[in-house]
């Protein structure tokens, strides 16, 4: 993994195709066709446009994107890639189907390698995974024990924290423990506290933005705290896991500073703690698509509930429910996505989740059936992820339902839930429909009067169009009398008027339009109306609104 530069004589790291392989499981990524006596050195994973001009570059993983594997185009490809030094081509192949043995003659005699990468697999996620693996190879030395590349991350945690002698912690980007090692914490009762959380808390992580930790780490990739703010003689060392993206921290907490050689050695453990990571999310992603979009499309009713079982394994007495996710930035769906799956992983719920557009739905099986209990838990979820989310999200939470063949009726819910959040100014942003629901009906009456906009004439409009020739206030003076139950001193006082100009007011527009206000349905009937009436106004877009200026 390592050879030397003859002129400076000193180790410079260099990555090569063995060295990768080793770091790739076979489920992810099959080299089918390897060069002979050839191992080429590997410098990073790019996407190959089979559209634009070639641009191979020597070193190359090129992920050949929409670029079918032919015998008629092979020659031509292989020799562009060889004369350019490329490492590997990976190409789509279905799932344990053998390379052709003319291609893979045709390959080596190029020295280019290949690989199969499976049909539904993600080129993102691919590429993430080879390029993390060949950050590390290039970060890592020859004093950092390989084995702990293919170990988990606990182990990996236990072997810093023995080199370094601390106690190590690794986090995902919500700050959620996904790790940590087994060695004695001693007196650092913020780490123990952390882990019986599962969560940094909250007030550490603002504490540690106010102290521009947190910037220190996004920017250096390393911040450090010196005994504050906890004042327990500690030195914290946090570093950055990241690649293309944040993937998360690691940190160790001892008596004493690290030195350089040991700040080193961290900065690798966070190399290394980055390949397990985008690993295990490539598996995961891997066998987690196929269940994301059978789920959508239970959800659209495109398909039947049952394979859903096999999924969530539901045990008796649980009930299901769907928790809908809507974000402002629909970029950051994929992203809300895999903090939902790790906040799952972490807090043991059993939950499937799946996107569509600018919504992600969790769906769980869970022994917490009233709206309360669920209203807890998306506030609980919400907690643990909106710090690595870069737009706010609203929760709506569908009523739990006993059989997974009535889970479309909690997604319908919570999308109505969503529906109305969205229209809301402020307020909650989890809800369940026990929340919303006289607002979920104004909503729905609302649209009705769109499509109907008939059921707002009678005597409103008659009342309505009286004011418009008098610039009178008949019905401004009648919305303050309804909405306070007709008491006449009460609506004075909102109006700003004598409590007899209110009478006359009310008087005057029963005269007018044939109103009877002491008809509880006639009551019911304008009321509604001046309240849709409202809202359509409140909706209907304004000169700024539109752009125009004036």
């Amino acid at each position: 993994m390592s050879c030397v530069d003859e002129h400076n004589a000193a180790t410079v790291p260099v990555a090569t195709l063995s060295d990768l392989a080793r770091m790739i499981s076979p489920s992810q990524m099959r080299l089918a066709s390897l060069p002979d006596d050839r191992n080429p050195v590997v410098r990073r994973a790019t996407i190959h446009d089979p559209l634009g001009p070639s641009r191979f570059s020597e070193g190359d993983i090129a992920l050949m994107v929409g670029t079918p594997l032919h015998v008629a185009d092979a020659s031509r490809l292989f020799s562009e890639a060889s004369a350019a030094g490329v490492a590997m081509l990976a190409f789509r192949h279905p799932e344990d189907a053998k390379l052709p043995q003319r291609l893979a003659e045709m390959a080596r005699t190029a020295g280019v390698a290949i690989a199969l990468v499976a049909p539904d697999a993600s080129w993102d996620s691919v590429g993430l995974l080879l390029n993390t693996a060949i950050r590390s190879l290039y970060e890592v030395d020859a004093r950092f024990p390989q084995s702990l590349e293919s170990a988990d991350l606990f182990a990996l945690c236990d072997e810093v924290a023995a080199k370094l002698g601390g106690p190590v912690t690794v986090t995902d980007p919500a700050y959620n423990i996904v790790a940590y090692s087994g060695i004695d914490a001693g007196t650092d009762e913020l780490r123990a506290r952390a882990i019986l959380q599962r969560r940094w808390p909250s007030e550490w992580i603002h504490s540690l933005r106010n102290m521009g930790v947190m910037s220190s780490i996004f920017d250096n990739g390393v911040g450090i705290v010196d005994g504050a703010p906890q004042d327990d003689h500690l030195t914290r060392i946090i570093v950055r896991c990241a690649t293309a993206e944040h993937l998360g921290t690691i940190g160790i907490s001892r008596p004493r500073p690290l030195g350089d050689t040991e700040l080193d050695l961290l900065r690798q453990a966070a190399s290394v703690a980055s390949l397990h990571v985008v690993r295990d999310r490539v598996t995961n992603d891997y066998a987690g698509r196929g269940a994301r979009d059978h789920l959508l499309a239970v959800l659209d009713g495109r398909e039947t509930a049952d394979t859903l079982k096999d999924v969530l394994r539901p045990t008796t007495g649980q009930a299901f429910a769907v928790l809908a996710f809507d974000l402002q930035n629909g970029s950051d769906a994929a992203r809300l996505s895999g903090l939902l799956e790790a906040y799952a992983t972490a807090f043991r719920h059993q939950a499937v989740m799946t996107t569509s557009g600018t919504h992600v739905y969790m769906v769980l099986a869970t022994t917490r059936t009233t709206s309360a209990q669920l209203a807890a838990l998306g506030e609980d979820v919400l907690r643990h992820v909106k710090s690595a989310l870069r737009a706010p999200a609203r929760v709506g939470i569908g009523s739990s339902v006993a059989s997974l063949g009535d889970i479309r009726r909690s997604r319908r819910e919570a999308d109505e839930v969503l529906q109305v959040l969205m229209h809301r100014d402020g307020g909650n942003v989890v809800a369940t429909m026990d929340d919303v629901r006289s607002d979920m009906l104004m909503l729905e009456l609302r649209e009705l009067v769109n499509s109907r906009p008939y059921l707002l004439a009678g005597k409103l409009k008659a009342l309505i169009d009286y004011d418009a020739e008098n610039h009178s206030e008949m019905v401004k003076s009648v919305q303050a009398y309804l909405s306070t139950f007709g008491d006449i001193q009460e609506a004075a006082a909102r109006l700003d008027v004598h409590a007899n100009t209110v009478r006359y007011r009310i008087r005057r527009a029963e005269s007018i339009t044939g109103l009877r206000f002491d008809d509880p349905d006639e009551r019911l009937l304008i009321e509604l109306q001046l309240r849709l009436l409202d809202a359509a106004a409140a909706a209907r877009p304004t000169d700024d609104d539109s752009g125009s200026g004036k």
